[in-house]
């Protein structure tokens, strides 16, 4: 059993919402039904300016759980957590997003999870709901392809790890608006401290996209920081790579479309679309086969090409932006925005699980 030292409890859950009257319910219900492990826990909602019935919804829940409402409007979701975070009290921190629905087992597994000193973190992708469309279950079922070990990155939405590890590496980087979970995670590995995925986390993701124009969208907003955090870390290599192809054979495409508009000639217009097709196939081919799910072969190719155009168009409006970040004294090798620490000295003061020697 975890030992939590002097720490107040066994584990903080930190939940970033706005405008999430919707869905957090369900979180929150899913968290009060838990198994704890027989440990005390707590949960800390981070309101990011909601304009509905959020803070009404969390209300309801405070006679059932330790919990805390604040309040951080007008930041970004990294901030969020941070704000939640510097105000846990636990050994280990838990941070879920508001529309993730965890399973009955999902406390008890991170309590009993077998930690150790180079623990960084461990989590899930998540699964569609059971009345979610094609579109949000073939999506789910390609990012999650319920594997365990070592992972390069987890998401943000469905992560733990000990609090002790999340101080050493400053918290999440406040200057990036999304992507904050890859560039996080790559700071735990250069310390040298494990990022695994664990199939006992796995969580419902009620705000999976449920059509091709909200999935094309969320592509657009999430990828406008992968390069950012590519030329800092390296992370993101193959997302990158993935949006230049499909940007480089767009545009060959269009220019061959002129071509065959104006001369006649087929030729080039059929190679550009060709290539176009391919990187999603080959993609959606190894996904299928590893999953067997060959059914999903057809809608994961179009969901792809999808994904690769909207990350196209993210990588085109975010090139200046990331050049900038990259070049920024002090921001290449720093963990969070606020430190100034060349990414090895965190590494050695990370101690380990103990919550005894907690600064207030």
């Amino acid at each position: 059993m975890l030992d939590t030292g002097r720490s107040e409890y066994a584990i903080s859950v930190v939940i970033p919402v706005r405008d999430g009257a919707h869905v957090i319910g369900r979180c929150l219900q899913a968290l009060a039904e838990t198994d704890a492990a027989g440990q005390e826990y707590e949960v800390i909602v981070v309101d990011n300016g909601s304009k509905d019935d959020t803070p009404a919804v969390v209300k309801a829940f405070a006679g059932r759980m330790n919990l805390r409402m604040l309040s951080v409007p007008g930041v970004p979701v990294s901030a969020v957590r941070n704000a939640g975070a510097a105000h846990a009290r636990g050994v280990l921190l838990a941070f879920v997003d508001a529309d993730c629905v965890v399973r009955k087992n999902w406390m008890r597994f991170a309590l009993t999870y077998p930690w150790d000193q180079r623990s960084g973190a461990i989590g899930s992708f998540w699964t569609a709901a059971s009345d979610a469309t094609w579109v949000a279950r073939v999506w789910c079922g390609f990012e999650n392809p319920r594997r365990r070990g070592t992972v390069e990155l987890l998401p943000a939405g469905n992560v733990v790890m000990p609090r002790r590890a999340f101080e050493a590496a400053n918290g999440f980087d406040e200057t990036l608006e999304s992507n904050e979970d890859a560039e996080f995670c790559w700071r735990l590995r250069t310390m040298g401290l494990r990022v695994e995925a664990e199939s006992g986390l796995e969580a419902v993701h009620l705000g999976a996209r449920q059509t091709i124009r909200a999935l094309y969208r969320r592509e657009v907003w999430h990828g406008r920081e992968v390069l950012a955090v590519f030329l800092r870390s390296g992370a993101n290599a193959r997302a990158v790579a993935f949006a230049f192809y499909t940007l480089f054979w767009s545009v060959a495409f269009v220019a061959a479309v002129g071509r065959w508009l104006w001369m006649g000639d087929v030729r080039f217009m059929a190679l550009a679309l060709a290539a176009l097709i391919m990187a999603p196939t080959a993609i959606a081919m190894r996904s299928v086969l590893r999953r067997h799910e060959w059914r999903d072969l057809g809608p994961l190719v179009l969901l792809l090409a999808v994904y690769g155009v909207g990350r196209a168009v993210a990588l085109i409006s975010g090139l200046e932006r990331a050049w900038q970040r990259h070049t920024r004294r002090g921001d290449t090798r720093s963990g969070g925005a606020r430190s100034g620490r060349g990414k090895r000295e965190p590494a050695k003061q990370y101690m380990g699980l103990r919550g005894d020697s907690r600064s207030e």
